[in-house]
C-alpha cells in the first residue's frame, strides 16, 4: 500500500492539530482542578506575610523571598512559580482601607484580591479574600498600618 506525499501530510496535520487539542485539553483541565488549591495557598501565604511582616507585599518578587525564608511548604501547589503563572494579587492594596467593623457582613464584602486566572476566587475549601478579610478584621489593634 502506497500514501502519496500529499496524504501524509494531510495525516501528520491532523496528528499535530489533535495533539495541540489534546495538550490545550490537558492544560484547562489541570487549571480547573488546580487552581483552587492554588488560590488557597496564596491566601495562606498571604496572611503568613501579614502576620510576620505587618504590611502588604509590593510585588511576586517579595512574596517569593518570603517564601524561601519562612520555609513555607505551598500546600496543594508544586512550585511558587505556579502561582505566579496562575493567580492575581491586587499588590495596590492596602489593608489599612477597609475600616471595621463593615456594614456589611464580612461574607458580602467585595474584597477581591486574590484571584486566579480563570476569574475564581473560591479555593478548594474556602475563600481566600473571605479568610483575609477575617484575618484583617480580628488584628485590626494590632497591626497598626501607616
Amino acid at each position: 500500500m502506497r500514501f502519496s506525499i500529499r496524504a501524509i501530510l494531510i495525516f501528520t496535520a491532523l496528528i499535530a492539530i489533535l495533539l495541540g487539542v489534546a495538550f490545550e485539553l490537558n492544560r484547562r483541565l489541570e487549571n480547573y482542578f488546580l487552581n483552587p488549591y492554588r488560590l488557597q495557598a496564596t491566601g495562606d501565604i498571604l496572611i503568613e506575610y501579614l502576620e510576620a511582616r505587618r504590611d502588604w507585599p509590593a510585588d511576586w518578587d517579595d512574596l517569593q523571598r518570603f517564601v524561601e525564608t519562612s520555609g513555607n511548604n505551598l500546600f496543594g501547589v508544586r512550585t511558587f512559580c505556579e502561582l505566579r503563572e496562575n493567580i492575581t494579587i491586587d499588590f495596590s492594596f492596602d489593608p489599612s482601607s477597609i475600616k471595621f467593623p463593615c456594614e456589611e457582613d464580612a461574607n458580602a464584602y467585595p474584597l477581591r484580591v486574590v484571584i486566579a486566572a480563570d476569574g475564581r476566587c473560591n479555593g478548594a475549601t474556602h475563600d481566600p479574600n473571605t479568610t483575609i478579610l477575617r484575618y484583617l478584621e480580628q488584628n485590626q489593634k494590632r497591626l497598626e498600618y501607616e
